[in-house]
């Protein structure tokens, strides 16, 4: 049906004869005096441009990518490109300017152009019938209209590394990255922050409406995921919580990321799916998912319910998709982007419509483990359910273990003798310390600490600088930070040594936040003895170490590896009431000092008994 309605309008155009009628000769009054006969002034009739499909050059073999010459973008190097009604926004820097031309999407005629001053750091919003320039470095806020001149400009004395609008092109929000976010009313200049007293303000992902971004609360010394709405100037929940790194919202769908990992939220429905290619993007207004390769110059796109629709690859000869744009037009159901040839920036159209056939995308469940079926007994589930209530943790068994890990592979634990022996340990281990202590460690993003209790803990391949095989790992997943167990060879102590690395990372988390913190690696390096140096790898230790083993500063070789290793030591030492290793004029007890110390200093310790077990060994 597209090109049949491409030819009608062809034909059109050549049957009116291409004929301008505003060039018609009007008739006008000769003077009286004198008559001058001149020859008639001969013109071409303006040339009929093809639609823009029409003028496209196929690059493979099915049709569905075009190349479409156009002298308006061939000529700029490499530009931004917005919708603008029926219409391409170009953007790009050249000598001190933004340069901008708005091109046809019907048959590519240059529609309008103009220009603003700029350095760099401008970001545009398309409003209706107006388009907004935010200049972050120079400190201004321009509106253009369509035929992009100049109607208003606001300067703004305000610091900021991301300047947004809000559709109507009057409200101004400013993303201070040791601030919080600042609101601007562009007309009366008054302002308030909506995110104050904020630390590490970082965008996500922004989109027509929607700015997705995270920030620590210096107060609290939590970490929040939060969706701005530039419509209403309000902060709005994002559905699903963790440590991404980009995030995007068009209406009630979401896509997030996490290196290769990716989180899917339609309404309701949340979902996982892995690409270990370059790159998977939200797209709007269709919201499909647009997938490249590592080569950049393959394209699959997929429904957001996983299902294949269509892909596509850029010719040999041709570089990179070179733009970060994919532009949807409704007009003729496809996306145009830029790729890169022989030093030229070319515009292309991807028809999506055309037939090809492929996989589907796996999507899975959100914590799928924890809605499988059963396959311990019900009072194992029990018992660890209410020992993650006590003590403020979460628990973990069986089915509802990861098992696959970041470094490690292991497997499900279904024998009841050894579920409840780990549970056992873990009871006890956890009594160890003050009522309250696992909420305190919370910090950033973590909201839980996790346990889970399976079998081996064997590294992957490819995987350097590890141990083959390990008794428990620590490790920050996010939203959780997860100590995974190997109950067969589980010990109280090993509890210890991993609790340990969770108290490292909330030392160094206040120590960032808070001013006057008692914690940091330069006085943890001075009560070391003098010209020692960590190894900093778990497999590579030099000889010239060994040395030290045999005085009074570290517990074990494994201490050497890495500070965060020697406290840990140091603390499964004092938990086990090593107090051997602690004895007076003991470099040892120097560091486990400081150790408890930096502790009480970061933590409420109301309620905490006067000695805690770390530290009866120094009594």
């Amino acid at each position: 049906m597209k090109r049949k309605l491409i030819g009608l309008f062809c034909a059109c155009i050549l049957l009116s004869g291409c004929r301008d009628s505003s060039a018609q000769t009007v008739p006008t009054e000769s003077p009286a005096t004198e008559i001058q006969v001149t020859d008639p002034v001969v013109t071409d009739p303006p040339v009929a441009r093809l639609p823009l499909l029409e003028q496209g050059i196929a690059v493979d073999e099915s049709g569905k990518l075009l190349y479409i010459p156009n002298e308006t973008l061939d000529e700029m190097e490499l530009p931004d490109m917005h919708l603008l009604g029926n219409g391409l926004l170009l953007s790009e820097y050249r000598n001190q300017e933004l340069i901008l031309k708005h091109i046809s999407l019907e048959d590519g005629a240059l529609l309008a152009s103009g220009s603003v001053p700029a350095i760099g750091g401008t970001r545009l919003f398309i409003g209706s019938g107006e388009i907004g320039i935010c200049d972050s470095v120079q400190g201004v806020v321009t509106i253009l209209d369509e035929n992009l001149q100049v109607l208003r400009t606001y300067p703004v004395d305000a610091e900021g590394e991301g300047w947004y609008l809000n559709p109507e092109l009057d409200t101004l929000y400013i993303f201070n990255y040791d601030r919080g976010v600042l609101v601007r009313n562009l007309e009366t200049g008054e302002e308030y922050f909506l995110v104050d007293n904020g630390f590490e303000v970082v965008n996500l992902g922004s989109s027509t409406g929607y700015v997705v971004f995270k920030y620590t609360d210096r107060e609290d010394q939590r970490t929040y995921t939060r969706c701005l709405n530039l419509s209403t100037a309000t902060l709005e929940t994002v559905p699903v919580n963790g440590s991404y790194f980009s995030g995007i919202r068009l209406g009630e769908t979401w896509l997030f990321q996490e290196e290769v990992e990716y989180v899917l939220v339609n309404g309701e429905s949340a979902s996982s799916f892995t690409w270990n290619e370059f790159d998977v993007r939200l797209t709007a207004p269709r919201h499909h998912l647009l997938a490249q390769d590592n080569s950049r110059r393959h394209l699959t796109l997929f429904d957001t319910d996983g299902a294949f629709l269509t892909e596509c690859s850029l010719p040999d000869y041709s570089d990179a998709i070179t733009g970060l744009d994919f532009i949807w037009s409704g007009y003729w159901e496809g996306y145009f982007f830029t790729d890169y040839m022989d030093s030229s920036c070319r515009l292309m159209f991807w028809d999506v419509d055309a037939d090809t056939a492929g996989e589907n995308l796996q999507l899975l469940p959100l914590d799928s483990a924890q809605k499988s079926e059963p396959v311990v007994e019900a009072e194992l589930y029990e018992r660890a359910e209410e020992l993650s209530h006590r003590f403020g943790v979460d628990i973990r068994i069986a089915e509802q273990c990861s098992l696959n890990y970041t470094h490690f592979e292991s497997y499900e634990v279904t024998d009841p003798v050894y579920i409840r022996s780990g549970l056992d340990t873990l009871e006890h281990a956890l009594s160890q310390y003050p009522e309250g202590f696992f909420k305190q460690l919370l910090y950033g993003t973590v909201e839980s600490i996790r346990f889970e209790l399976v079998g081996g803990l064997w590294k992957k391949e490819n995987v350097d600088d590890r141990p083959d095989s390990i008794a428990a790992f620590a490790q920050n997943r996010g939203s959780y930070y997860l100590i995974a167990l190997e109950v067969f060879v589980m010990q109280e102590k090993t509890l210890y040594h991993e609790i340990s690395h969770i108290i490292d990372k909330r030392l160094e988390w206040d120590a960032q936040l808070r001013p006057g913190a008692l914690y940091n690696e330069q006085t943890w390096m001075s009560l070391q003895p003098e010209g020692f140096q960590y190894a900093m790898s778990y497999t590579n230790t030099p000889a010239e170490l060994d040395e030290y083993l045999h005085g009074t500063y570290f517990v074990s070789d494994y201490s050497m590896t890495y500070p965060t290793e020697d406290r840990a030591e140091l603390m499964e030492a004092a938990m086990d009431m090593s107090h051997w290793a602690f004895q007076s004029g003991s470099g040892r007890r120097e560091k486990m000092q400081y150790y408890a110390d930096c502790i009480r200093d970061c933590f409420d310790t109301d309620g905490w008994p006067e000695t805690t077990v770390w530290e009866e060994v120094l009594q």
